[in-house]
């Protein structure tokens, strides 16, 4: 019997990727994450409850996964479910998603972990930063950076370093006056 070398090595990765980082996450979340695999149909599942609320994100596994990038399922973006987050915050959570794993930024397991994090943090009342719409970004870190004149928010240092490097000035991105920091 002949194989494709790369379909049977991704088989035999995809099991133990989706094996190790499943059990993972749902230790990491305490019951709040439910991970579907579809052997099947090559699908993953990530369903996150808390208290009355639930959103369901699927990606769709391609046959040389994870040899080959994961794709985010198209009703994943314009989800009705969304554990009540707004859908101007969960587009550019989605949009996040889609581009790491289309540039190849982050594994399959980084996006379900950001997605989770910001899941969780949003039901806490953590405020997000104002420029991205996430409480956590892509390097799994928080808002951290405070303008000192309005105090309103915090920024992820990434965001605001891009938002400067695209408007020209170091400017706070909410009240427009000057940045110093501390």
């Amino acid at each position: 019997e002949e194989y494709d070398d790369d379909r049977h090595i991704a088989v035999v990765l995809l099991g133990l990727e989706l094996g190790l980082a499943g059990g993972a996450l749902r230790e990491e979340y305490d019951g709040d994450v439910t991970i579907i695999v579809g052997m099947a149909d090559r699908s993953l599942q990530v369903i996150f409850t808390r208290e009355e609320t639930s959103a369901q994100i699927r990606f769709d596994l391609p046959d040389a996964f994870p040899l080959a990038s994961a794709n985010l399922d198209e009703k994943s973006l314009q989800m009705k479910s969304r554990a009540g987050v707004p859908a101007l915050k969960w587009r550019s959570w989605m949009l996040k998603i889609t581009m790491l794993l289309m540039n190849g930024g982050g594994s399959l397991w980084e996006c379900v972990t950001m997605l989770c994090e910001n899941l969780t943090k949003e039901h806490d009342g953590v405020e997000p930063c104002p420029i991205c719409y996430s409480v956590v970004d892509s390097a799994h870190k928080m808002p951290e950076m405070t303008c000192v004149v309005c105090k309103i928010s915090r920024f992820h240092s990434k965001c605001l370093y891009q938002w400067w490097g695209n408007s020209g000035q170091t400017s706070c991105p909410m009240c427009r006056s000057p940045w110093f920091s501390k």
